[in-house]
């Protein structure tokens, strides 16, 4: 069976896809970049929050998380163990997974972060630029104390 027959493709329509796009808003970011093979530590943890969800409150297998994230299964084992395993003693975390679940039941929506750091767009070289020149500025400022001192 697909995961397509199975009613858990990634249209965007079905169950699964609720819950990603749910964890996306929760998280703030954007519902390919869980879906991405990026390992930035705030994707994985939102990644790894959605798979938990879609084995908890789908009762979804392994392997069809797994397919769903293009993933093997054996991926999905430890994420979801990893934040069953979290959730009693990171308050945070379960705050998180709780916002995800009202999210879904429409019973909140999240609110636009107060800082747009326009990372998304064309800006984000010019902005990783101006951060090392920063940095560059600095540290010369850093060796002039230095050798003043």
């Amino acid at each position: 069976m697909t995961i397509q027959e199975s009613g858990w493709s990634r249209s965007g329509t079905g169950p699964m896809s609720q819950i990603l796009k749910a964890t996306a808003e929760a998280f703030g970011v954007k519902r390919d970049e869980i879906l991405s093979r990026r390992r930035h530590m705030y994707l994985v943890r939102a990644r790894h929050v959605a798979m938990y969800l879609m084995r908890e409150t789908l009762g979804a297998s392994y392997p069809v998380i797994g397919r769903f994230f293009a993933m093997d299964h054996s991926t999905v084992i430890p994420a979801y163990r990893g934040i069953a395993a979290a959730l009693p003693t990171d308050e945070k975390l379960r705050e998180r997974v709780d916002l995800v679940r009202a999210i879904i039941a429409g019973k909140t929506e999240t609110k636009q972060p107060a800082v747009d750091l326009g990372l998304d767009g064309g800006n984000r070289e010019k902005i990783i630029q101006q951060i090392k020149d920063n940095i560059q500025g600095i540290w010369v400022a850093l060796k002039a104390l230095e050798r003043a001192a």
